[in-house]
Protein backbone atom coordinates (compact mmCIF):
# COMPACT_ATOMS: atom_id res chain seq x y z
CA UNK A 1 0.00 0.00 0.00
CA UNK A 2 1.41 3.36 -1.03
CA UNK A 3 1.66 6.27 1.39
CA UNK A 4 -1.07 8.04 -0.59
CA UNK A 5 -3.38 5.07 -0.15
CA UNK A 6 -2.57 4.99 3.55
CA UNK A 7 -3.37 8.68 3.79
CA UNK A 8 -6.75 8.12 2.14
CA UNK A 9 -7.44 5.28 4.54
CA UNK A 10 -6.47 7.49 7.48
CA UNK A 11 -9.02 10.11 6.54
CA UNK A 12 -11.75 7.47 6.86
CA UNK A 13 -10.61 5.94 10.13
CA UNK A 14 -10.36 6.87 13.75
CA UNK A 15 -6.84 7.44 15.06
CA UNK A 16 -6.78 4.17 16.98
CA UNK A 17 -7.68 2.15 13.87
CA UNK A 18 -5.02 3.95 11.85
CA UNK A 19 -2.35 3.33 14.44
CA UNK A 20 -3.15 -0.37 14.66
CA UNK A 21 -4.33 -1.30 11.18
CA UNK A 22 -2.63 1.10 8.79
CA UNK A 23 0.72 1.80 10.41
CA UNK A 24 1.12 -1.54 12.14
CA UNK A 25 4.74 -2.10 12.95
CA UNK A 26 5.89 0.20 10.17
CA UNK A 27 8.25 2.76 11.74
CA UNK A 28 9.08 4.63 8.56
CA UNK A 29 9.00 8.41 8.71
CA UNK A 30 6.23 8.58 6.11
CA UNK A 31 3.96 6.33 8.11
CA UNK A 32 4.87 8.10 11.35
CA UNK A 33 3.83 11.37 9.71
CA UNK A 34 0.58 9.76 8.57
CA UNK A 35 -0.18 8.46 12.05
CA UNK A 36 0.50 11.84 13.60
CA UNK A 37 -1.90 13.42 11.13
CA UNK A 38 -4.52 10.84 11.97
CA UNK A 39 -4.19 11.57 15.67
CA UNK A 40 -4.58 15.29 14.98
CA UNK A 41 -7.68 14.47 12.95
CA UNK A 42 -9.03 12.44 15.85
CA UNK A 43 -8.53 15.30 18.29
CA UNK A 44 -10.11 17.71 15.84
CA UNK A 45 -13.16 15.45 15.67
CA UNK A 46 -13.22 15.33 19.46
CA UNK A 47 -13.33 19.14 19.53
CA UNK A 48 -16.39 19.06 17.29
CA UNK A 49 -18.43 16.79 19.57
CA UNK A 50 -20.58 17.94 22.47
CA UNK A 51 -19.03 15.86 25.24
CA UNK A 52 -15.26 15.87 24.78
CA UNK A 53 -12.44 18.39 24.91
CA UNK A 54 -8.66 18.56 24.75
CA UNK A 55 -7.73 19.97 28.19
CA UNK A 56 -4.31 20.95 29.54
CA UNK A 57 -4.81 21.91 33.16
CA UNK A 58 -1.56 23.65 34.07
CA UNK A 59 0.27 26.20 31.93
CA UNK A 60 2.61 28.94 33.17
CA UNK A 61 2.52 31.27 30.17
CA UNK A 62 1.31 34.14 32.43
CA UNK A 63 4.51 33.78 34.46
CA UNK A 64 6.56 34.06 31.29
CA UNK A 65 4.65 37.20 30.39
CA UNK A 66 5.66 38.68 33.75
CA UNK A 67 9.36 37.84 33.74
CA UNK A 68 9.88 38.60 30.04
CA UNK A 69 7.58 41.58 29.52
CA UNK A 70 6.52 42.67 33.04
CA UNK A 71 2.95 41.83 31.92
CA UNK A 72 3.04 44.55 29.22
CA UNK A 73 0.95 42.70 26.66
CA UNK A 74 1.27 45.57 24.20
CA UNK A 75 4.91 44.60 23.82
CA UNK A 76 4.24 41.01 22.79
CA UNK A 77 2.30 39.23 20.06
CA UNK A 78 1.24 35.71 21.04
CA UNK A 79 0.88 34.88 17.36
CA UNK A 80 4.61 35.34 16.76
CA UNK A 81 6.22 34.82 20.20
CA UNK A 82 8.69 31.97 19.72
CA UNK A 83 10.68 31.88 22.97
CA UNK A 84 8.04 30.10 25.06
CA UNK A 85 6.48 26.63 25.09
CA UNK A 86 3.11 28.22 24.37
CA UNK A 87 1.83 30.60 21.72
CA UNK A 88 -1.32 30.76 19.62
CA UNK A 89 -0.07 28.71 16.65
CA UNK A 90 1.24 26.01 19.01
CA UNK A 91 -2.08 25.96 20.89
CA UNK A 92 -3.95 25.42 17.64
CA UNK A 93 -1.56 22.75 16.44
CA UNK A 94 -1.82 21.01 19.81
CA UNK A 95 -5.64 21.07 19.62
CA UNK A 96 -6.02 22.57 23.10
CA UNK A 97 -9.73 23.15 23.53
CA UNK A 98 -9.39 24.33 27.13
CA UNK A 99 -6.56 25.54 29.33
CA UNK A 100 -6.07 26.42 32.99
CA UNK A 101 -3.62 29.34 33.09
CA UNK A 102 -1.55 29.40 36.27
CA UNK A 103 -1.51 32.62 38.32
CA UNK A 104 1.81 31.88 39.99
CA UNK A 105 4.03 34.13 42.09
CA UNK A 106 7.17 32.91 43.91
CA UNK A 107 7.35 31.93 47.55
CA UNK A 108 9.58 34.88 48.37
CA UNK A 109 6.52 37.11 47.94
CA UNK A 110 4.89 35.46 50.96
CA UNK A 111 4.25 37.90 53.86
CA UNK A 112 5.08 40.71 51.42
CA UNK A 113 3.21 41.49 48.21
CA UNK A 114 1.96 38.06 47.13
CA UNK A 115 -1.67 39.19 46.90
CA UNK A 116 -0.86 42.17 44.67
CA UNK A 117 1.37 40.11 42.39
CA UNK A 118 -1.25 37.35 42.13
CA UNK A 119 -3.95 39.87 41.24
CA UNK A 120 -1.66 41.14 38.48
CA UNK A 121 -1.30 37.58 37.15
CA UNK A 122 -5.08 37.15 37.19
CA UNK A 123 -5.36 40.48 35.37
CA UNK A 124 -2.94 39.46 32.63
CA UNK A 125 -5.03 36.35 31.87
CA UNK A 126 -8.16 38.51 31.55
CA UNK A 127 -6.32 40.93 29.27
CA UNK A 128 -4.90 38.07 27.20
CA UNK A 129 -8.45 36.86 26.51
CA UNK A 130 -9.55 40.39 25.65
CA UNK A 131 -6.62 40.95 23.27
CA UNK A 132 -7.15 37.68 21.38
CA UNK A 133 -10.93 37.11 21.43
CA UNK A 134 -10.78 35.06 18.24
CA UNK A 135 -8.61 32.48 20.06
CA UNK A 136 -9.46 32.62 23.77
CA UNK A 137 -12.73 32.73 25.67
CA UNK A 138 -12.58 33.40 29.39
CA UNK A 139 -14.35 30.59 31.24
CA UNK A 140 -15.35 29.90 34.83
CA UNK A 141 -17.55 26.80 34.58
CA UNK A 142 -18.02 23.48 32.85
CA UNK A 143 -20.81 25.10 30.83
CA UNK A 144 -18.46 27.89 29.69
CA UNK A 145 -15.93 25.30 28.54
CA UNK A 146 -18.46 23.60 26.32
CA UNK A 147 -19.62 26.96 24.98
CA UNK A 148 -16.05 27.89 24.03
CA UNK A 149 -15.64 24.45 22.55
CA UNK A 150 -18.65 24.94 20.28
CA UNK A 151 -17.17 28.26 19.14
CA UNK A 152 -13.83 26.61 18.30
CA UNK A 153 -12.07 28.74 20.90
CA UNK A 154 -9.75 27.77 23.73
CA UNK A 155 -11.63 28.02 27.02
CA UNK A 156 -9.35 29.92 29.40
CA UNK A 157 -9.65 29.33 33.14
CA UNK A 158 -7.44 30.46 36.02
CA UNK A 159 -5.74 28.49 38.78
CA UNK A 160 -3.73 30.11 41.59
CA UNK A 161 -0.57 28.12 42.25
CA UNK A 162 0.24 28.51 45.92
CA UNK A 163 -1.72 29.25 49.09
CA UNK A 164 0.76 31.99 49.99
CA UNK A 165 -1.07 34.07 47.37
CA UNK A 166 -4.02 34.42 49.77
CA UNK A 167 -2.05 35.92 52.66
CA UNK A 168 -4.11 33.60 54.91
CA UNK A 169 -7.36 35.43 54.14
CA UNK A 170 -10.70 33.80 53.38
CA UNK A 171 -11.86 37.16 52.06
CA UNK A 172 -9.04 37.13 49.53
CA UNK A 173 -10.02 33.58 48.54
CA UNK A 174 -13.59 34.69 47.86
CA UNK A 175 -12.51 37.75 45.88
CA UNK A 176 -10.21 35.64 43.72
CA UNK A 177 -13.10 33.28 43.04
CA UNK A 178 -15.18 36.26 41.94
CA UNK A 179 -12.33 37.21 39.57
CA UNK A 180 -12.54 33.79 37.94
CA UNK A 181 -10.09 31.63 39.87
CA UNK A 182 -11.35 28.04 39.82
CA UNK A 183 -8.59 26.11 41.51
CA UNK A 184 -6.10 26.80 44.28
CA UNK A 185 -2.88 24.84 44.78
CA UNK A 186 -2.75 24.75 48.58
CA UNK A 187 1.00 25.33 48.77
CA UNK A 188 3.89 25.85 46.40
CA UNK A 189 7.41 25.01 47.63
CA UNK A 190 7.01 26.71 51.00
CA UNK A 191 4.85 26.22 54.07
CA UNK A 192 2.00 28.64 54.60
CA UNK A 193 0.71 29.59 58.06
CA UNK A 194 -1.88 26.83 57.63
CA UNK A 195 -0.45 24.02 55.43
CA UNK A 196 2.78 22.07 54.96
CA UNK A 197 4.43 21.84 51.55
CA UNK A 198 5.95 18.81 49.81
CA UNK A 199 9.50 19.67 50.92
CA UNK A 200 8.52 18.62 54.45
CA UNK A 201 8.35 15.02 53.17
CA UNK A 202 11.93 15.32 51.90
CA UNK A 203 13.20 16.61 55.26
CA UNK A 204 14.26 19.89 53.68
CA UNK A 205 11.54 21.87 55.49
CA UNK A 206 10.21 21.34 59.01
CA UNK A 207 6.58 20.44 59.50
CA UNK A 208 4.74 23.38 61.03
CA UNK A 209 1.20 22.00 61.13
CA UNK A 210 1.41 18.21 60.84
CA UNK A 211 -0.45 18.72 57.59
CA UNK A 212 -3.25 21.26 57.84
CA UNK A 213 -3.85 23.66 60.71
CA UNK A 214 -7.34 24.36 62.01
CA UNK A 215 -7.51 27.37 59.69
CA UNK A 216 -6.36 25.20 56.80
CA UNK A 217 -9.37 22.97 57.38
CA UNK A 218 -11.61 26.04 57.44
CA UNK A 219 -10.20 27.00 54.06
CA UNK A 220 -10.95 23.56 52.58
CA UNK A 221 -14.58 23.84 53.70
CA UNK A 222 -14.84 27.34 52.23
CA UNK A 223 -13.43 26.15 48.92
CA UNK A 224 -16.14 23.47 48.86
CA UNK A 225 -18.78 26.13 49.53
CA UNK A 226 -17.45 28.34 46.73
CA UNK A 227 -17.04 25.55 44.20
CA UNK A 228 -13.29 26.01 43.86
CA UNK A 229 -11.18 22.98 42.94
CA UNK A 230 -8.69 21.89 45.61
CA UNK A 231 -5.26 21.22 44.08
CA UNK A 232 -2.92 18.95 46.07
CA UNK A 233 0.02 19.10 43.64
CA UNK A 234 2.57 20.61 46.04
CA UNK A 235 1.53 19.40 49.50
CA UNK A 236 2.72 16.71 51.90
CA UNK A 237 1.18 13.28 51.97
CA UNK A 238 -0.36 14.19 55.33
CA UNK A 239 -2.21 17.09 53.70
CA UNK A 240 -3.30 14.84 50.84
CA UNK A 241 -4.97 12.40 53.21
CA UNK A 242 -6.49 15.10 55.42
CA UNK A 243 -8.11 16.81 52.44
CA UNK A 244 -9.33 13.51 50.99
CA UNK A 245 -10.88 12.77 54.39
CA UNK A 246 -12.81 16.01 54.66
CA UNK A 247 -13.53 17.45 51.22
CA UNK A 248 -17.08 17.01 49.96
CA UNK A 249 -15.85 17.64 46.40
CA UNK A 250 -13.31 15.61 44.41
CA UNK A 251 -9.74 16.89 44.42
CA UNK A 252 -7.22 17.45 41.66
CA UNK A 253 -3.46 17.11 41.30
CA UNK A 254 -2.97 19.74 38.61
CA UNK A 255 0.58 18.74 37.64
CA UNK A 256 1.91 15.65 39.39
CA UNK A 257 2.89 12.20 38.19
CA UNK A 258 3.14 8.67 39.64
CA UNK A 259 5.49 8.15 42.59
CA UNK A 260 5.94 4.44 41.86
CA UNK A 261 7.34 5.30 38.42
CA UNK A 262 9.50 8.20 39.64
CA UNK A 263 9.91 8.40 43.45
CA UNK A 264 9.92 12.19 43.69
CA UNK A 265 7.96 13.68 46.59
CA UNK A 266 6.05 15.91 44.18
CA UNK A 267 4.48 12.78 42.70
CA UNK A 268 1.47 10.82 43.95
CA UNK A 269 1.92 7.49 45.81
CA UNK A 270 -0.26 4.48 45.02
CA UNK A 271 -2.32 4.62 48.21
CA UNK A 272 -3.31 8.18 47.35
CA UNK A 273 -4.08 7.20 43.74
CA UNK A 274 -6.53 4.63 45.05
CA UNK A 275 -8.16 7.19 47.32
CA UNK A 276 -8.42 9.66 44.44
CA UNK A 277 -10.30 6.97 42.55
CA UNK A 278 -12.63 6.36 45.51
CA UNK A 279 -13.43 10.08 45.72
CA UNK A 280 -13.62 10.51 41.90
CA UNK A 281 -10.81 13.04 41.66
CA UNK A 282 -8.10 13.39 39.01
CA UNK A 283 -4.29 13.28 38.70
CA UNK A 284 -2.91 15.33 35.79
CA UNK A 285 0.44 14.02 34.56
CA UNK A 286 3.36 16.46 34.75
CA UNK A 287 5.80 16.47 31.81
CA UNK A 288 8.76 17.89 33.74
CA UNK A 289 11.71 15.54 33.26
CA UNK A 290 12.59 15.46 36.95
CA UNK A 291 9.10 14.23 37.79
CA UNK A 292 8.95 11.82 34.85
CA UNK A 293 12.25 9.93 35.22
CA UNK A 294 13.76 11.56 38.33
CA UNK A 295 16.58 12.73 36.04
CA UNK A 296 17.32 15.53 33.62
CA UNK A 297 16.27 13.56 30.55
CA UNK A 298 13.06 11.84 29.50
CA UNK A 299 11.13 10.88 26.40
CA UNK A 300 7.56 10.44 25.25
CA UNK A 301 7.44 6.79 26.27
CA UNK A 302 8.50 7.69 29.81
CA UNK A 303 5.55 10.09 30.08
CA UNK A 304 3.16 7.43 28.80
CA UNK A 305 4.44 5.10 31.55
CA UNK A 306 2.91 7.48 34.10
CA UNK A 307 -0.41 7.49 32.29
CA UNK A 308 -0.36 3.69 32.24
CA UNK A 309 0.50 3.38 35.94
CA UNK A 310 -2.12 5.86 37.13
CA UNK A 311 -4.72 4.10 34.98
CA UNK A 312 -3.66 0.69 36.32
CA UNK A 313 -3.80 1.71 39.98
CA UNK A 314 -6.62 4.27 40.04
CA UNK A 315 -8.52 3.59 36.84
CA UNK A 316 -8.91 5.52 33.57
CA UNK A 317 -11.33 7.87 35.29
CA UNK A 318 -8.64 9.68 37.31
CA UNK A 319 -6.08 10.41 34.56
CA UNK A 320 -5.49 13.77 32.89
CA UNK A 321 -2.95 15.98 31.11
CA UNK A 322 -1.06 18.33 33.45
CA UNK A 323 1.81 19.49 31.27
CA UNK A 324 3.43 22.32 33.28
CA UNK A 325 4.53 24.00 30.05
CA UNK A 326 6.34 27.33 30.51
CA UNK A 327 6.87 26.52 34.18
CA UNK A 328 9.72 24.06 33.70
CA UNK A 329 13.09 24.13 32.01
CA UNK A 330 13.44 20.50 30.94
CA UNK A 331 10.82 18.63 28.90
CA UNK A 332 10.85 15.15 27.35
CA UNK A 333 12.19 14.61 23.87
CA UNK A 334 9.23 14.87 21.54
CA UNK A 335 7.14 16.99 23.94
CA UNK A 336 9.05 20.24 23.70
CA UNK A 337 5.98 22.50 23.54
CA UNK A 338 2.18 22.40 23.64
CA UNK A 339 1.92 21.62 19.93
CA UNK A 340 3.30 18.14 20.67
CA UNK A 341 0.47 17.02 22.98
CA UNK A 342 -1.16 14.88 20.24
CA UNK A 343 1.93 12.67 20.33
CA UNK A 344 0.93 11.52 23.81
CA UNK A 345 -2.47 10.57 22.44
CA UNK A 346 -0.81 8.58 19.66
CA UNK A 347 1.39 6.75 22.16
CA UNK A 348 -1.55 5.88 24.41
CA UNK A 349 -3.51 4.55 21.43
CA UNK A 350 -0.48 2.54 20.37
CA UNK A 351 -0.44 1.02 23.87
CA UNK A 352 -4.03 -0.10 23.53
CA UNK A 353 -6.00 2.65 25.24
CA UNK A 354 -9.59 2.80 24.03
CA UNK A 355 -11.10 5.87 22.45
CA UNK A 356 -13.27 6.30 25.56
CA UNK A 357 -10.26 6.23 27.89
CA UNK A 358 -8.28 8.66 25.73
CA UNK A 359 -11.21 11.07 25.61
CA UNK A 360 -11.53 10.79 29.38
CA UNK A 361 -7.88 11.74 29.85
CA UNK A 362 -8.09 14.52 27.25
CA UNK A 363 -10.86 16.33 29.10
CA UNK A 364 -13.91 14.34 30.13
CA UNK A 365 -12.43 13.43 33.51
CA UNK A 366 -11.71 17.04 34.40
CA UNK A 367 -15.08 18.21 33.13
CA UNK A 368 -16.69 15.66 35.42
CA UNK A 369 -14.63 16.80 38.42
CA UNK A 370 -15.44 20.44 37.75
CA UNK A 371 -19.14 19.66 37.31
CA UNK A 372 -19.22 17.65 40.55
CA UNK A 373 -17.50 20.49 42.41
CA UNK A 374 -20.11 22.89 41.06
CA UNK A 375 -22.77 20.46 42.31
CA UNK A 376 -21.28 20.54 45.81
CA UNK A 377 -21.31 24.34 45.66
CA UNK A 378 -24.96 24.35 44.63
CA UNK A 379 -25.83 22.04 47.50
CA UNK A 380 -24.19 24.45 49.95
CA UNK A 381 -25.80 27.62 48.57
CA UNK A 382 -27.64 28.25 51.84
CA UNK A 383 -24.46 28.08 53.90
CA UNK A 384 -23.05 31.46 54.95
CA UNK A 385 -19.45 32.40 54.08
CA UNK A 386 -16.92 31.58 56.78
CA UNK A 387 -15.79 34.94 58.16
CA UNK A 388 -13.69 33.71 61.11
CA UNK A 389 -10.14 34.95 60.40
CA UNK A 390 -6.94 33.07 61.06
CA UNK A 391 -5.69 33.67 64.65
CA UNK A 392 -3.47 36.71 64.66
CA UNK A 393 -0.61 34.96 66.44
CA UNK A 394 -0.35 32.57 63.48
CA UNK A 395 0.38 35.38 61.01
CA UNK A 396 1.88 38.07 63.22
CA UNK A 397 4.81 39.92 61.67
CA UNK A 398 5.99 43.49 61.23
CA UNK A 399 4.54 43.71 57.72
CA UNK A 400 1.01 43.08 59.02
CA UNK A 401 -1.28 45.27 61.10
CA UNK A 402 -3.84 43.84 63.52
CA UNK A 403 -6.87 46.03 62.87
CA UNK A 404 -10.02 44.17 63.79
CA UNK A 405 -8.32 41.72 66.12
CA UNK A 406 -8.87 42.14 69.84
CA UNK A 407 -5.28 43.09 70.41
CA UNK A 408 -3.29 46.34 70.23
CA UNK A 409 -1.87 46.94 66.78
CA UNK A 410 1.52 45.31 66.77
CA UNK A 411 3.10 48.21 64.98
CA UNK A 412 3.08 50.21 68.23
CA UNK A 413 4.93 47.76 70.41
CA UNK A 414 6.22 50.50 72.67
CA UNK A 415 4.52 53.70 73.78
CA UNK A 416 5.66 56.94 72.22
CA UNK A 417 7.10 58.11 75.52
CA UNK A 418 9.18 54.94 75.90
CA UNK A 419 10.39 55.13 72.33
CA UNK A 420 11.18 58.80 72.78
CA UNK A 421 13.37 57.95 75.75
CA UNK A 422 15.11 55.20 73.78
CA UNK A 423 15.67 57.60 70.90
CA UNK A 424 17.21 60.18 73.20
CA UNK A 425 19.58 57.57 74.63
CA UNK A 426 20.47 56.37 71.15
CA UNK A 427 21.17 59.93 69.98
CA UNK A 428 23.44 60.46 72.97
CA UNK A 429 25.31 57.22 72.32
CA UNK A 430 25.63 57.84 68.61
CA UNK A 431 26.63 61.51 68.70
CA UNK A 432 30.41 60.88 68.50
CA UNK A 433 29.89 58.52 65.61
CA UNK A 434 27.90 61.06 63.65
CA UNK A 435 30.51 63.74 64.21
CA UNK A 436 33.14 61.40 62.80
CA UNK A 437 31.25 59.92 59.87
CA UNK A 438 28.62 62.28 58.42
CA UNK A 439 26.90 65.65 58.86
CA UNK A 440 24.21 65.49 61.51
CA UNK A 441 21.42 66.61 59.18
CA UNK A 442 22.16 63.67 56.89
CA UNK A 443 21.46 61.00 59.47
CA UNK A 444 17.82 60.52 58.56
CA UNK A 445 18.01 61.62 54.94
CA UNK A 446 15.09 60.40 52.89
CA UNK A 447 17.60 58.82 50.58
CA UNK A 448 19.20 56.76 53.33
CA UNK A 449 19.93 53.45 51.68
CA UNK A 450 23.39 52.47 52.86
CA UNK A 451 23.74 49.14 54.60
CA UNK A 452 25.86 49.19 57.73
CA UNK A 453 27.43 45.79 58.37
CA UNK A 454 29.43 44.66 61.38
CA UNK A 455 31.05 41.25 61.34
CA UNK A 456 30.56 38.58 63.99
CA UNK A 457 32.35 39.40 67.16
CA UNK A 458 32.22 43.17 66.53
CA UNK A 459 28.58 43.70 67.42
CA UNK A 460 29.26 45.98 70.36
CA UNK A 461 31.93 48.17 68.81
CA UNK A 462 32.13 51.42 66.96
CA UNK A 463 29.88 53.89 65.20
CA UNK A 464 28.13 51.25 63.12
CA UNK A 465 26.30 49.71 66.07
CA UNK A 466 25.33 53.12 67.39
CA UNK A 467 23.89 54.05 64.02
CA UNK A 468 22.09 50.72 63.79
CA UNK A 469 20.57 51.19 67.23
CA UNK A 470 19.51 54.72 66.45
CA UNK A 471 17.92 53.86 63.13
CA UNK A 472 16.12 50.84 64.55
CA UNK A 473 14.62 52.86 67.38
CA UNK A 474 13.74 55.73 65.07
CA UNK A 475 11.83 53.41 62.76
CA UNK A 476 9.76 52.09 65.66
CA UNK A 477 9.06 55.60 66.89
CA UNK A 478 7.92 56.70 63.43
CA UNK A 479 5.68 53.65 63.07
CA UNK A 480 4.10 54.24 66.47
CA UNK A 481 3.52 57.88 65.60
CA UNK A 482 1.76 56.94 62.40
CA UNK A 483 -0.50 54.41 64.15
CA UNK A 484 -1.53 56.83 66.92
CA UNK A 485 -2.09 59.61 64.39
CA UNK A 486 -4.28 57.33 62.28
CA UNK A 487 -6.35 56.28 65.31
CA UNK A 488 -6.94 59.93 66.24
CA UNK A 489 -7.89 61.19 62.78
CA UNK A 490 -9.53 58.31 60.88
CA UNK A 491 -13.09 59.44 61.72
CA UNK A 492 -12.73 62.93 60.30
CA UNK A 493 -10.80 61.78 57.25
CA UNK A 494 -7.48 63.39 58.11
CA UNK A 495 -4.57 61.22 57.17
CA UNK A 496 -1.56 63.51 56.93
CA UNK A 497 1.57 63.04 58.98
CA UNK A 498 4.07 65.37 60.46
CA UNK A 499 6.53 66.55 57.82
CA UNK A 500 9.40 65.17 59.82
CA UNK A 501 7.91 61.68 59.83
CA UNK A 502 7.13 61.84 56.11
CA UNK A 503 10.79 62.48 55.36
CA UNK A 504 11.96 59.43 57.27
CA UNK A 505 13.34 56.57 55.22
CA UNK A 506 12.43 53.75 57.63
CA UNK A 507 15.04 51.17 58.38
CA UNK A 508 14.85 47.95 60.28
CA UNK A 509 17.51 46.57 62.56
CA UNK A 510 18.22 42.95 61.78
CA UNK A 511 20.66 40.95 63.87
CA UNK A 512 22.28 38.08 61.98
CA UNK A 513 24.89 36.37 64.13
CA UNK A 514 26.69 33.37 62.70
CA UNK A 515 27.13 30.25 64.81
CA UNK A 516 24.28 30.86 67.22
CA UNK A 517 23.22 33.94 69.08
CA UNK A 518 20.01 35.84 68.53
CA UNK A 519 18.29 37.26 65.48
CA UNK A 520 15.58 39.86 65.14
CA UNK A 521 14.46 38.65 61.72
CA UNK A 522 10.71 38.66 61.15
CA UNK A 523 8.74 36.70 58.59
CA UNK A 524 8.39 39.61 56.21
CA UNK A 525 12.14 40.23 56.31
CA UNK A 526 12.97 36.57 55.76
CA UNK A 527 14.66 35.67 52.49
CA UNK A 528 12.64 33.00 50.68
CA UNK A 529 13.97 29.49 51.14
CA UNK A 530 12.75 28.15 47.85
CA UNK A 531 10.89 28.97 44.71
CA UNK A 532 11.88 25.83 42.88
CA UNK A 533 9.70 22.75 42.84
CA UNK A 534 12.70 20.55 42.12
CA UNK A 535 14.20 21.50 45.49
CA UNK A 536 16.63 24.23 44.45
CA UNK A 537 16.86 26.54 47.44
CA UNK A 538 18.40 29.85 48.31
CA UNK A 539 20.57 30.21 51.38
CA UNK A 540 20.47 32.66 54.23
CA UNK A 541 23.85 34.12 55.03
CA UNK A 542 24.73 35.32 58.52
CA UNK A 543 26.95 38.39 58.34
CA UNK A 544 26.72 40.00 61.74
CA UNK A 545 24.72 43.18 62.28
CA UNK A 546 23.29 45.05 59.35
CA UNK A 547 20.76 47.78 58.83
CA UNK A 548 18.49 47.30 55.85
CA UNK A 549 15.45 48.91 54.36
CA UNK A 550 12.25 47.01 55.26
CA UNK A 551 11.91 44.08 52.88
CA UNK A 552 8.13 44.02 52.60
CA UNK A 553 8.33 43.91 48.82
CA UNK A 554 9.85 41.42 46.45
CA UNK A 555 11.93 41.27 43.34
CA UNK A 556 11.51 38.95 40.38
CA UNK A 557 12.51 35.32 40.06
CA UNK A 558 13.47 34.40 36.51
CA UNK A 559 12.68 30.67 36.55
CA UNK A 560 10.30 29.05 39.01
CA UNK A 561 12.22 25.76 38.68
CA UNK A 562 15.77 27.05 39.06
Amino acid sequence: MTCEMKRATALQCRAQQVMRQVCGDDSSSACACLCYEAVSLCIRSVRETDDDTGFNIHNDLPWQLRIRFNNELNKVDLNTLDTTHTNIPKIKEGRLGAQFWSAFVPCDSQYKDAVRQTLEQIDVVHRMCQKYPETFMFATSSHDIMTAFSMNKTASLIGVEGGHSLDSSLGTLRLMYQLGVRYLTLTHSCNTPWADNWLVDTGADPSEHNGLSAFGKQLIAEMNRLGMLIDLAHVTQAVMHQVLDMSAAPVIFSHSSAYSVCPHKRNVPDDVLRRVNETRGIVMVNFYNNLVTCSNTANLSDVADHFDHIKKVGGAGIVGFGGDYDGVGRLPEGLEDVSKVPKVVAELLRRGWSDVDVKAALGNNLLRVLSQTEGVRDGLRDKSPDDVPIPYDEVKNTCRTSYGYQTPNTGAVHSLSTLGLLLTLALHAAAPAFQETRPRNDVFSASASAVVSVGPGQEESGPALALALLQGVWERLAFAFRQEHYAENREDGEGGEDDMVEKIAPVVLELHQGGGGHANTTRCQHQAKATASDGGRGEEKSTGVKVVMPSCGTGSIQDKWQ
